[in-house]
């Protein structure tokens, strides 16, 4: 199958700057679970939404920073209603790194979203865990912050790809001249 004809499911707000934004103009048959298209995936309603069209989706992209361990709990559901695509979780570089910004919950949630992706990926279920060092999105232009395209394109490699690469962490490299 093409990257072009694959049934695409994101978190995030396609209309900000950042990772849904570029999910959707990368995969034409892309849709998109957020807030402020009325799906709160932060409540029972939004899970059981959540369950009721998984199944139909060849790839996953599970990128928006949710509170109360949501993003694994909808790695989970996709595991449970036999999602038979691809699922992306994405990660942080503060799964790693320390720096005292980062809310130690965020930071757990993060290193146990990668555990549990571990944990499901099998022949049957593929998921990739994506550690990623920032990305410039509409709060953040930081040049050293990583694009979401290059997020992106390391995606649609993975897709193309003939073997499971269950892990994989990206940082931009901050060149000095």
């Amino acid at each position: 199958m093409s990257l072009s004809n694959l049934r695409v499911l994101c978190t995030g707000n396609p209309n900000n700057q950042g990772i849904a934004k570029q999910i959707c103009l990368a995969f034409p048959n892309t849709d998109c679970l957020h807030l402020s298209m009325g799906i709160d995936l932060l409540s029972q309603e939004g899970l059981d939404y959540f369950r009721s069209v998984i199944s139909k989706y060849d790839v996953f992209i599970n990128g928006s920073n949710l509170k109360n361990r949501t993003q694994e709990k909808l790695l989970r559901i996709a595991h449970e209603e036999n999602m038979k695509g691809h699922v992306f979780n994405i990660g942080s570089i503060a799964e790693y790194k320390k720096w005292e910004n980062y809310d130690p919950s965020y930071t757990a949630e993060k290193r146990q979203l990668k555990e549990t992706s571990l944990e499901l990926c099998s022949d049957n279920f593929k998921t990739t865990h994506m550690t990623v060092g920032g990305f410039q999105d509409y709060e953040n232009s930081d040049s050293s912050r990583m694009d979401p395209v290059e997020i992106v394109n390391m995606i649609k490699y993975i897709i193309a790809s003939p073997i499971n690469i269950p892990v994989v962490g990206i940082e931009k490299i901050d060149s000095k001249d």
